[in-house]
């Protein structure tokens, strides 16, 4: 490929530098690095991302030398420590690429200055320019800038308008609905299309109406997009109406619908959905697959395996998907022979697949495809062994950790934390110098999880890097490690980092640890203008046991985000203080499912079971993490029904679904270590263990190790939460003991 770019023109040349990247050719680094500084103007850009992607930090040195803004995103990337100047004059350049460049470096930096810059640049005099505005802004979901994107939605250039209205239903805040659907009606059908569209990330039920009338537009891509949008909406109002689309006379529009009846569980929709997997459009087999490992029958898998033989890459990528979903036993071994498929992707989706199963025949399948010659099917096959979950075979990963390609040893890593290799410690340590970002990262939470002492002192130095994704990494890790020790740094990064990711890591760490100090700490980031920080905030402070924070919680009933208010009715109920209970029962019948079932379930903690029984109602009429959401919170008041819907969640023959019902019944847990126990690592966030899996010593030990417990603390735990949920634990007499008290 070297010889071939002597010769080869300009837009040739990009490509094979390019390519030299993408897989992962180190032995090319020293001609580029050459190139770069014989010719720093010629393709700076794909110079500096091509080094960046072999060599990491390494390269960094050598491209912020360089003078051009096209280098900007790979140096962010990265991190690296820029002055604001370069940033600023890149800004106010002449030149609309430099500018643009500027802009997509501020983007990858994320922290609080870069979005306050990126809106400034709203008034750029290129519709280009102001176009990647709205893409930056619309994906921040950063409360301060959402004025900026509201002003975008009525740009005079229809991309950028088309831009900021999808970057608008991103946004948490209900009040935007009457900014977003007159827009339905307008003349032009682009933006007709785009609202219809924006409408499947808005988390906010009340878009159904005016989503089932664009069913009726007479542009098909408008009734695509509000085909697709309505499957995110999680209320079962619109399956008769996505029914009758199957026979619409646009393909995309038959498609779309066939995947959101999978999402909303219309078993009505079974048997057209497997008709359509013959359909003579791929786009419609591929919809069929996807609507058809949604929907979870496991009847369906004959038809689903003999769709393996699809001849579209695409629709046989997705089968195996679905498949996985299902968790028939008769799909293991067409699985394995995927293994084989011609098409990288659907090998790798095997890999995914199979590790689903939990299915230890799989563990020598997978393990031979950690040296393949392919770079995405050993990262692919890197990740499966990690979540196989067999540990006998974490020593094959440990070759992975000095792979050329950072993907594979950054999965690598992940997947010795999730195996507990203790064997590859001294590897992982050394790992913390990789020259990529994301390889430590991951390395930094593997030792956390593995609880390693003698990792404190490199770790307590890449909590300094001027990465926020590293920090907060090496925070997460120094808190598993040392908790008590490391509660001053948690505090301080929570109040002053100006990285968000920090900020919510060190909330999320402080919430299984209560204490007085961290409180006002807490409160000061309540309203961070980050959801996710506070999100985080609100459960800490309802972990805290701190009545007092009560007063300060009410506030955040009155969150734009439902996400937010929905955290803080749970925090109220962890809380359970009668205090918040009039604010709260003017929330028990709000139209979103997932918020009403929030409230009832605070206000039942709180003594008042009054808005359980118009929640039971609502079952029949919600979908998805709504209905499992509601059921949790009738179940852990004792409704049968909701109990009995529980078990056969927590029973099912797939893995996804199976956790996606503890996920359900763990939110409902009002103990928040009881929480973390439901969860594979210990620390209370998605994913959750598989039900199925036998709850033994090796857990308990692992758990109580984690989350700085006594082993006897631990086990008493989970002999508590095996009698309230349908889990598996092995009956020893420790267990036996345990299970007796009251």
């Amino acid at each position: 490929m070297l010889d071939a770019m002597k010769t080869a023109d300009e837009k040739q040349t990009w490509r094979f530098i390019s390519a030299l990247g993408s897989l992962g050719h180190t032995d090319a680094a020293p001609h580029l690095l050459g190139r770069l500084s014989d010719d720093p103007h010629d393709h700076e850009f794909w110079l500096s991302w091509t080094l960046g992607e072999l060599l990491g930090n390494r390269a960094c040195d050598q491209i912020a030398a360089l003078s051009s803004a096209a280098v900007l995103p790979v140096l962010a990337r990265f991190e690296v420590a820029l002055p604001a100047e370069r940033f600023r004059k890149a800004l106010d350049d002449d030149d609309a690429d430099e500018r643009l460049y500027a802009l997509n470096a501020l983007s990858l930096l994320h922290d609080d200055q870069a979005v306050q810059t990126i809106a400034e640049a709203a008034a750029d005099d290129t519709p280009a320019n102001r176009r990647r505005v709205a893409e930056i802004l619309g994906k921040s979901i950063d409360s301060r800038v959402r004025d900026r994107l509201l002003s975008l939605a009525d740009d005079t250039d229809m991309p950028t308008r088309l831009a900021a209205v999808e970057g608008l239903g991103r946004y948490p805040d209900h009040t935007l609905f009457s900014t977003l659907r007159p827009m339905l009606k307008e003349p032009d059908p682009r933006l007709r299309v785009g609202v219809a569209s924006a409408f499947y990330h808005h988390f906010d039920p009340r878009p159904v109406d005016p989503l089932l009338d664009a069913l009726s537009d007479p542009v098909a891509e408008v009734r695509e997009e509000a085909a697709q949008s309505l499957g995110s909406q999680r209320v079962s109002k619109p399956i008769r109406r996505l029914m009758r689309l199957l026979d619409d006379p646009a393909p995309g529009v038959r498609s779309r619908a066939a995947g959101s009846l999978g999402r909303l569980g219309a078993r009505s929709s079974r048997k057209r959905l497997i008709e359509m997997l013959t359909a003579d459009d791929s786009e419609e087999r591929l919809w069929a697959t996807y609507g058809l490992g949604e929907l979870g029958a496991e009847d369906t898998a004959p038809d689903l395996i003999d769709a393996l033989a699809d001849p579209d890459p695409n629709v046989r990528r997705w089968v195996v998907s679905a498949l996985s979903k299902l968790g028939a036993q008769s799909a293991f071994e067409p699985l394995v022979a995927r293994l084989n498929d011609p098409n990288i992707e659907v090998c790798s989706a095997a890999l995914s697949a199979l590790a689903q199963t939990r299915d230890q025949r799989a563990g020598n399948a997978i393990v031979g495809r950690l040296t393949d010659p392919h770079k995405e099917i050993r990262e692919a096959a890197a990740v499966a062994v990690g979540n196989l979950g067999v540990a006998t075979i974490g020593a094959d990963l440990v070759p992975l950790l000095q792979d050329p390609y950072w993907r594979i040893r950054s999965a690598a890593c992940w997947s010795l934390g999730y195996l507990d290799t203790f064997g590859a410690l001294s590897t992982l340590r050394s790992t913390l110098d990789d020259s990529h970002p994301q390889v430590r990262r991951a390395a930094a939470w593997a030792l956390g999880l593995l609880g390693d002492t003698e990792s404190l002192e490199p770790l307590q130095h890449l909590a300094t890097s001027p990465h926020g994704g590293v920090r907060a990494k090496a925070v997460e890790a120094l808190a598993r490690i040392a908790p008590d020790a490391t509660r001053p740094l948690l505090i301080s990064a929570l109040r002053n980092d100006p990285h968000p990711t920090v900020r919510e890591t060190a909330a999320w760490e402080l919430r299984l640890r209560p204490g007085s100090d961290a409180v006002p700490a807490l409160l000061e980031r309540l309203n961070d203008h980050y959801l996710d920080v506070r999100t985080s905030v609100a459960i800490a402070l309802g972990g805290s046991g701190d009545a007092e924070v009560a007063i300060h919680l009410r506030e955040g009933l009155n969150d734009p985000s439902l996400r937010m208010r929905g955290s803080v009715a749970n925090a109220l109920g962890l809380l359970a203080d009668g205090r918040a209970a009039f604010r709260l029962r003017q929330l028990a019948d709000h139209v979103d499912p997932w918020l009403a079932s929030r409230v009832a379930w605070a206000l039942g903690r709180m003594g008042d079971p009054r808005p359980l029984p118009p929640l039971r109602a609502r079952i029949a009429n919600t979908a998805g993490d709504d209905r499992r959401s509601i059921v949790a919170a009738l179940a852990y008041f004792g409704d049968d029904y909701a109990r009995r819907l529980t078990r056969r969640g927590l029973r099912h023959a797939a893995v996804s679904t199976r956790r996606d019902w503890l996920r359900a019944a763990a939110w409902a847990t009002p103990d928040l270590v009881d929480r973390a126990l439901l969860t594979r690592e210990g620390d209370g966030d998605t994913p959750y263990f598989d039900p199925a899996e036998l709850i033994e010593g090796r857990r308990v030990a692992l758990m109580a190790r984690r989350l700085h417990r006594p082993v006897e603390e631990i086990r008493a735990r989970y002999a508590a939460l095996s009698r309230k949920l349908p889990l598996r634990m092995r009956d020893d007499p420790l267990t036996r003991k345990a299970r007796s008290r009251p």
